[in-house]
């Protein structure tokens, strides 16, 4: 980093920079306006000239912050149309239009009225300089500190951006490898009624070509088809409400765990693995009930991986929900042989699976662990090491309310 001052030389050259600081002066002195502007005629800041903004008074501040939304810092005098102008200016940029990354210089003729320490104290401002001790060179120095954190606070604030989208981006990609599972899980569940609809109407087209048909008959077999029709609609709407976006508020620890299986039970069931499930009392927290249902179905998913590629005795998987030390602790464990202790906790890593790139891409325990973490919860693995329940077991700890 650096600032200069254009030579002679440079002056020859007519350099050309795209980028700019933008800097509002905010004085109803005319002359504070021009020695300001020439002090920094020829500035150079991190490859950037200045562009300066101007206002004489609160108000046509006030219009140029409306119109203009990368304003990087403001030399702003205190005493204009009232004797608190500045002040109240502060508390618009800060408290109105919500803007914490602009810097704020004040710069005060009658220091007197307005003290140091206490407006220091009292207002969100960034210096306080009396314009009699403000030199040239003081001047510049103070603006360059100021740009400089300008600077680093929208590299944060860029970075904050990046992780965020980054961090939507991957809950996109969790939940579009859980919609190939649930359409999976539709067409599995919709096979059986979508049956029984076909066998109800081949019976009928019989009965029609014997001529033994009559309206009883009808009516009892049309009573058959709308019941298959209104389970289907309920299956299609458990996935519905799986999709729609959620919205942070209190929900039961059971009808999440409840929800999660009757999604995808019926197909683990198709592959001879039994899903149980305890809850004991009355558990509710705060949170995003479809988030943690998408946890569950991750966990489930991995282990049902787990038990088709060792295949063991007991193909069951364990969901057991109860309440510890004012917690809900939720666990849900396999019988199949547990995970590799030098994997254990790689397994939370962002891309690592142990399954081929043709079966995942090691996103799934990653967001996981970044659902339960924004609700102040925590998700870990362990084993279970007794012979007879030789497996893996994920832990879910979230608040109870």
């Amino acid at each position: 980093m650096f600032f200069e001052f254009a030579t002679k030389k440079n002056e020859d050259k007519q350099v050309s920079l795209e980028e700019k600081w933008n800097i509002l002066i905010v004085d109803d002195d005319k002359e504070v306006h021009s020695l300001t502007k020439m002090v920094f005629k020829k500035f150079i800041f991190q490859n950037k000239s200045i562009n300066f903004y101007q206002a004489y008074s609160a108000k046509e501040a006030k219009i140029v912050l409306k119109e203009e939304k990368d304003i990087a810092l403001i030399l702003l005098d205190v005493v204009m149309e009232e004797s608190d102008s500045g002040l109240k200016l502060v508390h618009y940029i800060r408290d109105q239009l919500k803007n914490n990354a602009i810097r704020i210089i004040l710069r005060t003729g009658q220091p007197g009225i307005a003290p140091e320490e206490k407006i220091i104290r009292d207002y969100d401002i960034n210096d306080y300089k009396s314009k009699s001790e403000l030199s040239e060179m003081h001047l510049i120095t103070t603006v360059i500190s100021s740009l400089r954190s300008y600077a680093n606070i929208l590299r944060i604030k860029e970075e904050v951006n990046k992780n965020i989208l980054q961090e939507k981006q991957l809950t996109q990609q969790a939940r579009s490898s859980a919609m190939g599972e649930m359409m999976a899980a539709i067409i599995h569940q919709w096979k059986q009624p979508l049956g029984t609809i076909n066998s109800i109407a081949a019976n009928l087209k019989v009965q029609v070509a014997l001529e033994t048909i009559n309206l009883q008959m009808v009516d009892v077999e049309m009573q058959k088809v709308s019941n298959v029709i209104t389970h289907m609609v309920n299956t299609m709407n458990d996935f519905r409400d799986f999709f729609k976006p959620s919205q942070k508020e209190e929900y039961s620890i059971k009808e999440a765990i409840q929800s999660a299986i009757s999604l995808i039970g019926k197909t683990y069931e198709s592959q001879g693995i039994n899903i149980n499930h305890t809850i004991e009392g009355k558990l509710i927290t705060e949170g995003y009930e479809n988030e943690l249902i998408q946890v569950i179905l991750n966990i489930l998913s991995n282990a049902r991986d787990q038990i088709e590629h060792y295949s063991p005795n007991i193909k069951n998987i364990d969901i057991n929900a109860y309440e510890q030390d004012k917690k809900i602790i939720i666990k849900i464990a396999d019988y199949a042989g547990g995970i590799e202790e030098e994997i254990l906790e790689k397994i939370f890593t962002q891309y690592f699976t142990t399954k081929g790139i043709e079966k995942g891409v090691g996103i799934g325990l990653d967001m996981s662990r970044t659902i339960i973490k924004k609700v102040e919860g925590t998700l870990r693995a362990e084993n279970r090491l007794k012979d007879e329940e030789k497996g893996a077991c994920f832990v879910i700890e979230l608040n109870k309310i």
